[in-house]
């Protein structure tokens, strides 16, 4: 006996709704109009039919499933005599025929599977090959701009860091060597913060020496809590960076971030610990106390920067006024006199007014 599932290509004792779906598809595989002149196929249509009068009908349905169930397939089965009872068979394993259709999708599924490799393969390779390319021109372009470096002909090296890092946009040295151009020879800080954010990014365990520059190009640009940030990094693993970052930050707050506390603490802790003749220290703490009005103080920054440079006239100008404002007269107009002989295109209404009245009060005594 035929097993009728098997040839509408499905499993034992599949549902209705899959035996009509199997059924419409099987028929117009096989149907004759489609077939002319094949009598194989005419006489899989007659029993893609037959199997279907059977299976669509639930009563036939039901008896056909119990005689599968039993494997009793050596006996006639009509459907129109009365049902018998059959003596139970030991259970015997049947493997259903392999259809033309089931066949034919197996085979188009190797297909589509072999199509799908070869085409992930050919787009990985193409990958690959371009990605190499580019990388390589990458290079090229980045030794070019290094040469233009050296040879301090930077927009050129702008221009070869340009073609470098568009052609490799995860290319870390380029972006380091542009933020480096822009810091220190163009004064772009802007752009030297951007590069160096790339080169960082685009940098497994980036160099120290890229938050040391980009902290300095915050600086520049005022951003004090960003600048704090990249220094305080770079100290965390680098503890004898302390002696230049605690001098850098020193200028920046009193030059770039105005902020006058932190300057007076930097400073203090570099003259004592790193360089006590650090003179540009002396100089701007001068500076910081003539604003907050702590002139003796003043006085005293003053007089230490005058140590290393006795001839400078603006400063003996400073201290003049330092000392005017204090009250002490007489010194101020030392300094005062001592800044006309170093440098006599200086002028001052004021010290002058002073000056020359106390020399008329000390000429009638």
């Amino acid at each position: 006996m035929e097993n009728y599932y098997a040839i509408l290509g499905l499993p034992n004792y599949s549902s209705e709704e899959e035996i009509k779906r199997a059924f419409k598809k099987m028929a117009l595989l096989y149907h004759p109009d489609r077939n002319p002149n094949d009598s194989g196929a005419e006489e899989k249509f007659k029993l893609i039919n037959q199997a279907y009068q059977v299976l669509s009908n639930s009563d036939k349905k039901r008896k056909y499933d119990e005689i599968l169930l039993h494997g009793n397939y050596g006996y006639t089965f009509k459907f129109n005599h009365t049902e018998q009872r059959q003596q139970e068979a030991p259970q015997r394993h049947y493997t259903p025929p392999t259809t033309v259709y089931q066949t034919w999708r197996k085979e188009r599924g190797k297909q589509e599977k072999q199509a799908i490799i070869f085409s992930i393969s050919a787009v990985v390779y193409f990958f690959i090959i371009v990605s190499s390319f580019f990388q390589f021109y990458s290079r090229i372009q980045y030794l070019e701009a290094l040469d233009a470096y050296e040879n301090k002909k930077y927009e050129e090296a702008l221009y070869h860091l340009r073609a470098c890092t568009g052609a490799d946009p995860s290319y870390g040295r380029a972006y380091y060597l542009k933020g480096l151009i822009y810091l220190e020879r163009m004064d772009y800080n802007g752009e030297a913060v951007s590069n160096f954010s790339m080169a960082i990014k685009h940098t497994y365990q980036s160099p120290l020496d890229y938050y040391y520059r980009r902290a300095l190009a915050y600086t520049n640009l005022r951003e004090e809590n960003l600048a704090e940030k990249d220094f305080e990094r770079v100290l965390k693993a680098k503890p004898y960076y302390d002696s230049i970052i605690t001098r850098t930050l020193a200028d920046a707050y009193y030059e770039r971030f105005q902020n006058y506390d932190k300057a007076i603490q930097m400073y203090d802790k570099f003259l004592t610990k790193y360089n006590p003749n650090y003179e540009r220290a002396f100089y701007n703490l001068g500076f910081i106390y003539k604003s907050k009005e702590e002139y003796k103080e003043a006085i005293n920054q003053f007089s230490k920067f005058l140590s290393f440079q006795n001839d400078n006239a603006e400063i003996y100008y400073e201290r003049s006024l330092c000392y005017l404002y204090d009250q002490q007269l007489d010194r101020s107009c030392m300094d005062w006199k001592t800044v006309k002989v170093i440098n006599p295109s200086f002028e001052d209404p004021s010290l002058d007014f002073f000056c020359a009245k106390r020399d008329s009060i000390f000429a009638t005594q």
